[in-house]
Parts: structure tokens; sequence; C-alpha cells
């Protein structure tokens, strides 16, 4: 595991933060990837910022949409998501998205 620098001089012991930072690069980690974390370069204005969270909120909006499939997809799409050991939706949800580009 990666370790990484909190502060100076923190007011914790060493386990403190060696428990709090992986949790905290783990958590990093995970919202780059799910797009829930932005990084900006130092100096961004903050009308920049609250823009680009506003976009990235736009892209997660949700609705619901109900269409008939045949049946031969829908079992498909359920054994893609199986061998990947997904989620069927999220990978309905990533299928389509990659088709919408």
């Amino acid at each position: 595991m990666e370790k990484f620098k909190i502060a100076k001089n923190p007011d914790l012991t060493e386990d403190e933060i060696l428990e709090y930072s992986g949790n905290l690069a783990d958590a990093f980690r995970e919202g780059l990837e799910d797009g829930s974390t932005m990084v900006f370069e130092a100096g961004t204005p903050w009308e920049e910022t609250v823009k680009a969270i506003k976009e990235r909120r736009k892209r997660s909006e949700t609705r619901m949409a109900s269409f008939r499939l045949p049946v031969w997809i829908i079992e498909g799409l359920k054994r893609n998501a199986a061998k990947g050991d997904v989620k069927y939706s999220e990978y309905v949800i990533e299928t389509l998205a990659k088709a919408a580009i």
C-alpha cells in the first residue's frame, strides 16, 4: 500500500495516520474511477469548479426508460454481465453509454 503524507506534525498516532491515509487514498482512487472526485489545478476559479460539478451531475441524472427487446439480447446481456461479475443493470448502462457516444 502506498503511503501519503497528510500534514506536518499531525495530532494523531502513527497508526491513525497510516489508517487514515490508506482510507483516503482508496477513496480518492475510487472517486477518480467513478467520476465522483474531480481534480483541479491550484488557482482554479471557484466558478469553474462549480460549473464542472454541475456538468458532472447532469451526466449522472437518470430517467426511466421502458422498451421491449428480443429475449436473446436480454439473455446475452445478462450472460456477459455475469461473466464479468458485474450487475446486469450496470452492464446495460455501460453498453448503452458506449453506443451513445
